[in-house]
């Protein structure tokens, strides 16, 4: 149960619903304050102001929802542990998998009465204060404080009880190994971890990362595959996913999986995405979709000189070269003095085989930045072709 003078948040952008839980709540009586917020950017203001005990918070919100809340608390050393409970209009079992992967204690589907609303909370308190849950918090501060060994002996003592570990147990001893370069055991820990669940999606990420790690793309392909089956909403995982499936060669897939990525991200994050789905592309030798991209991204960042030099690059690769000096030019515009640019521009040059110009700019370049070796380089080949 919820102890002495306990608070709980309560986030939706429907003032109705918060009236509607909050009245439930103190009927309850488990609570002393109750605390309001309409969507994920009020809650994590007044998450960041204050300590709560229990979060009761709507998935679909405008500005941050509340994935978005739960992966920020998750990325948050002192909001790491704070309990979320869900509400949902989602009954289906990814949405459930989505929330448990960021942390929701339990999740409850709208609409939603007075006993299963109180049930769900009891239940939230009951998993927090239970003796296993307080072993496996224990065990991941201790894996976070690099107290490795002294993790793995609170692993091994559950496993020592008689009952099969958990799917979080199993990860957790995975993520241990991993960070002991002990890659083999650590695979063997996230695949028992994805068996005994089918949807658990935080081991399938571990698996798959771990199995990238190896040299086993498919395996990694594969197990991204599951988690998105499982779990559709993650923009992060697709944007991995397309970049494996790019890198194999499978174009037309991983271009898919891209523009999900860039549609699923939220707002404040997809001009990141953007810019991240860009990379990939151009390492990809997909020069036009980067080109489309970095030019856009471009538009609202003017002054973003990486933003430049990587349209140049995906201009140049496709011989667009007046394009390219146009952007070189507009940036050197900005930093006048970045050798970086000069050096780009030699490069365009001499590729579009104009000698002279290729060494004045890396010449410039090199005035700028003297010690700059990808120029000395570039300048002496040219040099020793005459």
């Amino acid at each position: 149960m919820a102890k002495k003078g306990s608070t709980v948040l309560i986030v939706d952008d429907q003032g109705e619903l918060r009236n509607m839980v909050k009245k439930m709540l103190r009927q309850m009586d488990l609570f002393d304050a109750y605390v309001e917020a309409r969507d994920g950017e009020d809650a994590w203001e007044r998450l960041t102001a204050g300590p709560f005990d229990l979060v009761i918070c709507d998935v679909d919100m405008p500005r941050l929802d509340g994935m978005g809340l739960m992966k920020r608390c998750q990325g948050d050393p002192e909001l790491r542990e704070v309990p979320f409970l869900v509400i949902s209009g989602d009954r289906q079992q990814g949405a459930v998998a989505v929330a448990a992967e960021l942390g929701a204690y339990s999740y409850v589907v709208k609409p939603f009465s007075f006993m299963t609303l109180r049930d769900r909370v009891e239940e939230v308190f009951e998993r927090r204060n239970s003796p296993e849950h307080l072993r496996f918090r224990a065990a991941q501060r201790l894996k976070e404080q690099g107290r490795l060994q002294e993790a793995l002996e609170i692993i091994r003592a559950m496993e020592g009880s008689g009952q099969p570990l958990k799917g979080k147990w199993l990860n957790l001893k995975g993520e241990i190994f991993w960070e002991m370069n002990e890659l083999g055991q650590a695979a063997d820990c996230f695949e028992k971890a994805i068996k005994g669940s089918m949807l658990f999606v935080a081991g399938y990420k571990n698996y798959a990362s771990i199995q990238q790690e190896l040299g086993h793309r498919d395996k990694a392909i594969d197990a991204l595959l599951k988690a998105d089956e499982i779990s559709p909403r993650d923009a992060e995982r697709k944007l991995s996913l397309g970049k494996l499936l790019l890198e194999e060669g499978q174009i037309h897939e991983g271009k898919a999986f891209m523009e999900q990525a860039i549609r699923q991200s939220s707002p404040e994050e997809r001009q990141m995405t953007q810019v991240k789905v860009a990379e990939a592309f151009l390492e990809a030798e997909c020069f036009e979709e980067a080109e489309k991209l970095y030019s856009g991204v471009l538009q609202s960042s003017p002054e973003d000189l990486q933003l430049y030099n990587r349209l140049g690059i995906a201009l140049r690769r496709q011989g667009k070269y007046a394009e390219a000096v146009r952007y070189y030019n507009q940036a050197l515009g900005i930093h006048p003095d970045n050798p970086i640019i000069y050096y780009n521009l030699g490069v365009l040059y001499a590729q579009a085989k104009d000698r002279y110009r290729a060494i004045e700019f890396l010449s410039r370049a090199l005035k700028i930045s003297p010690n700059f070796k990808e120029a000395q380089q570039a300048l002496a080949q040219i040099q020793g072709g005459a």
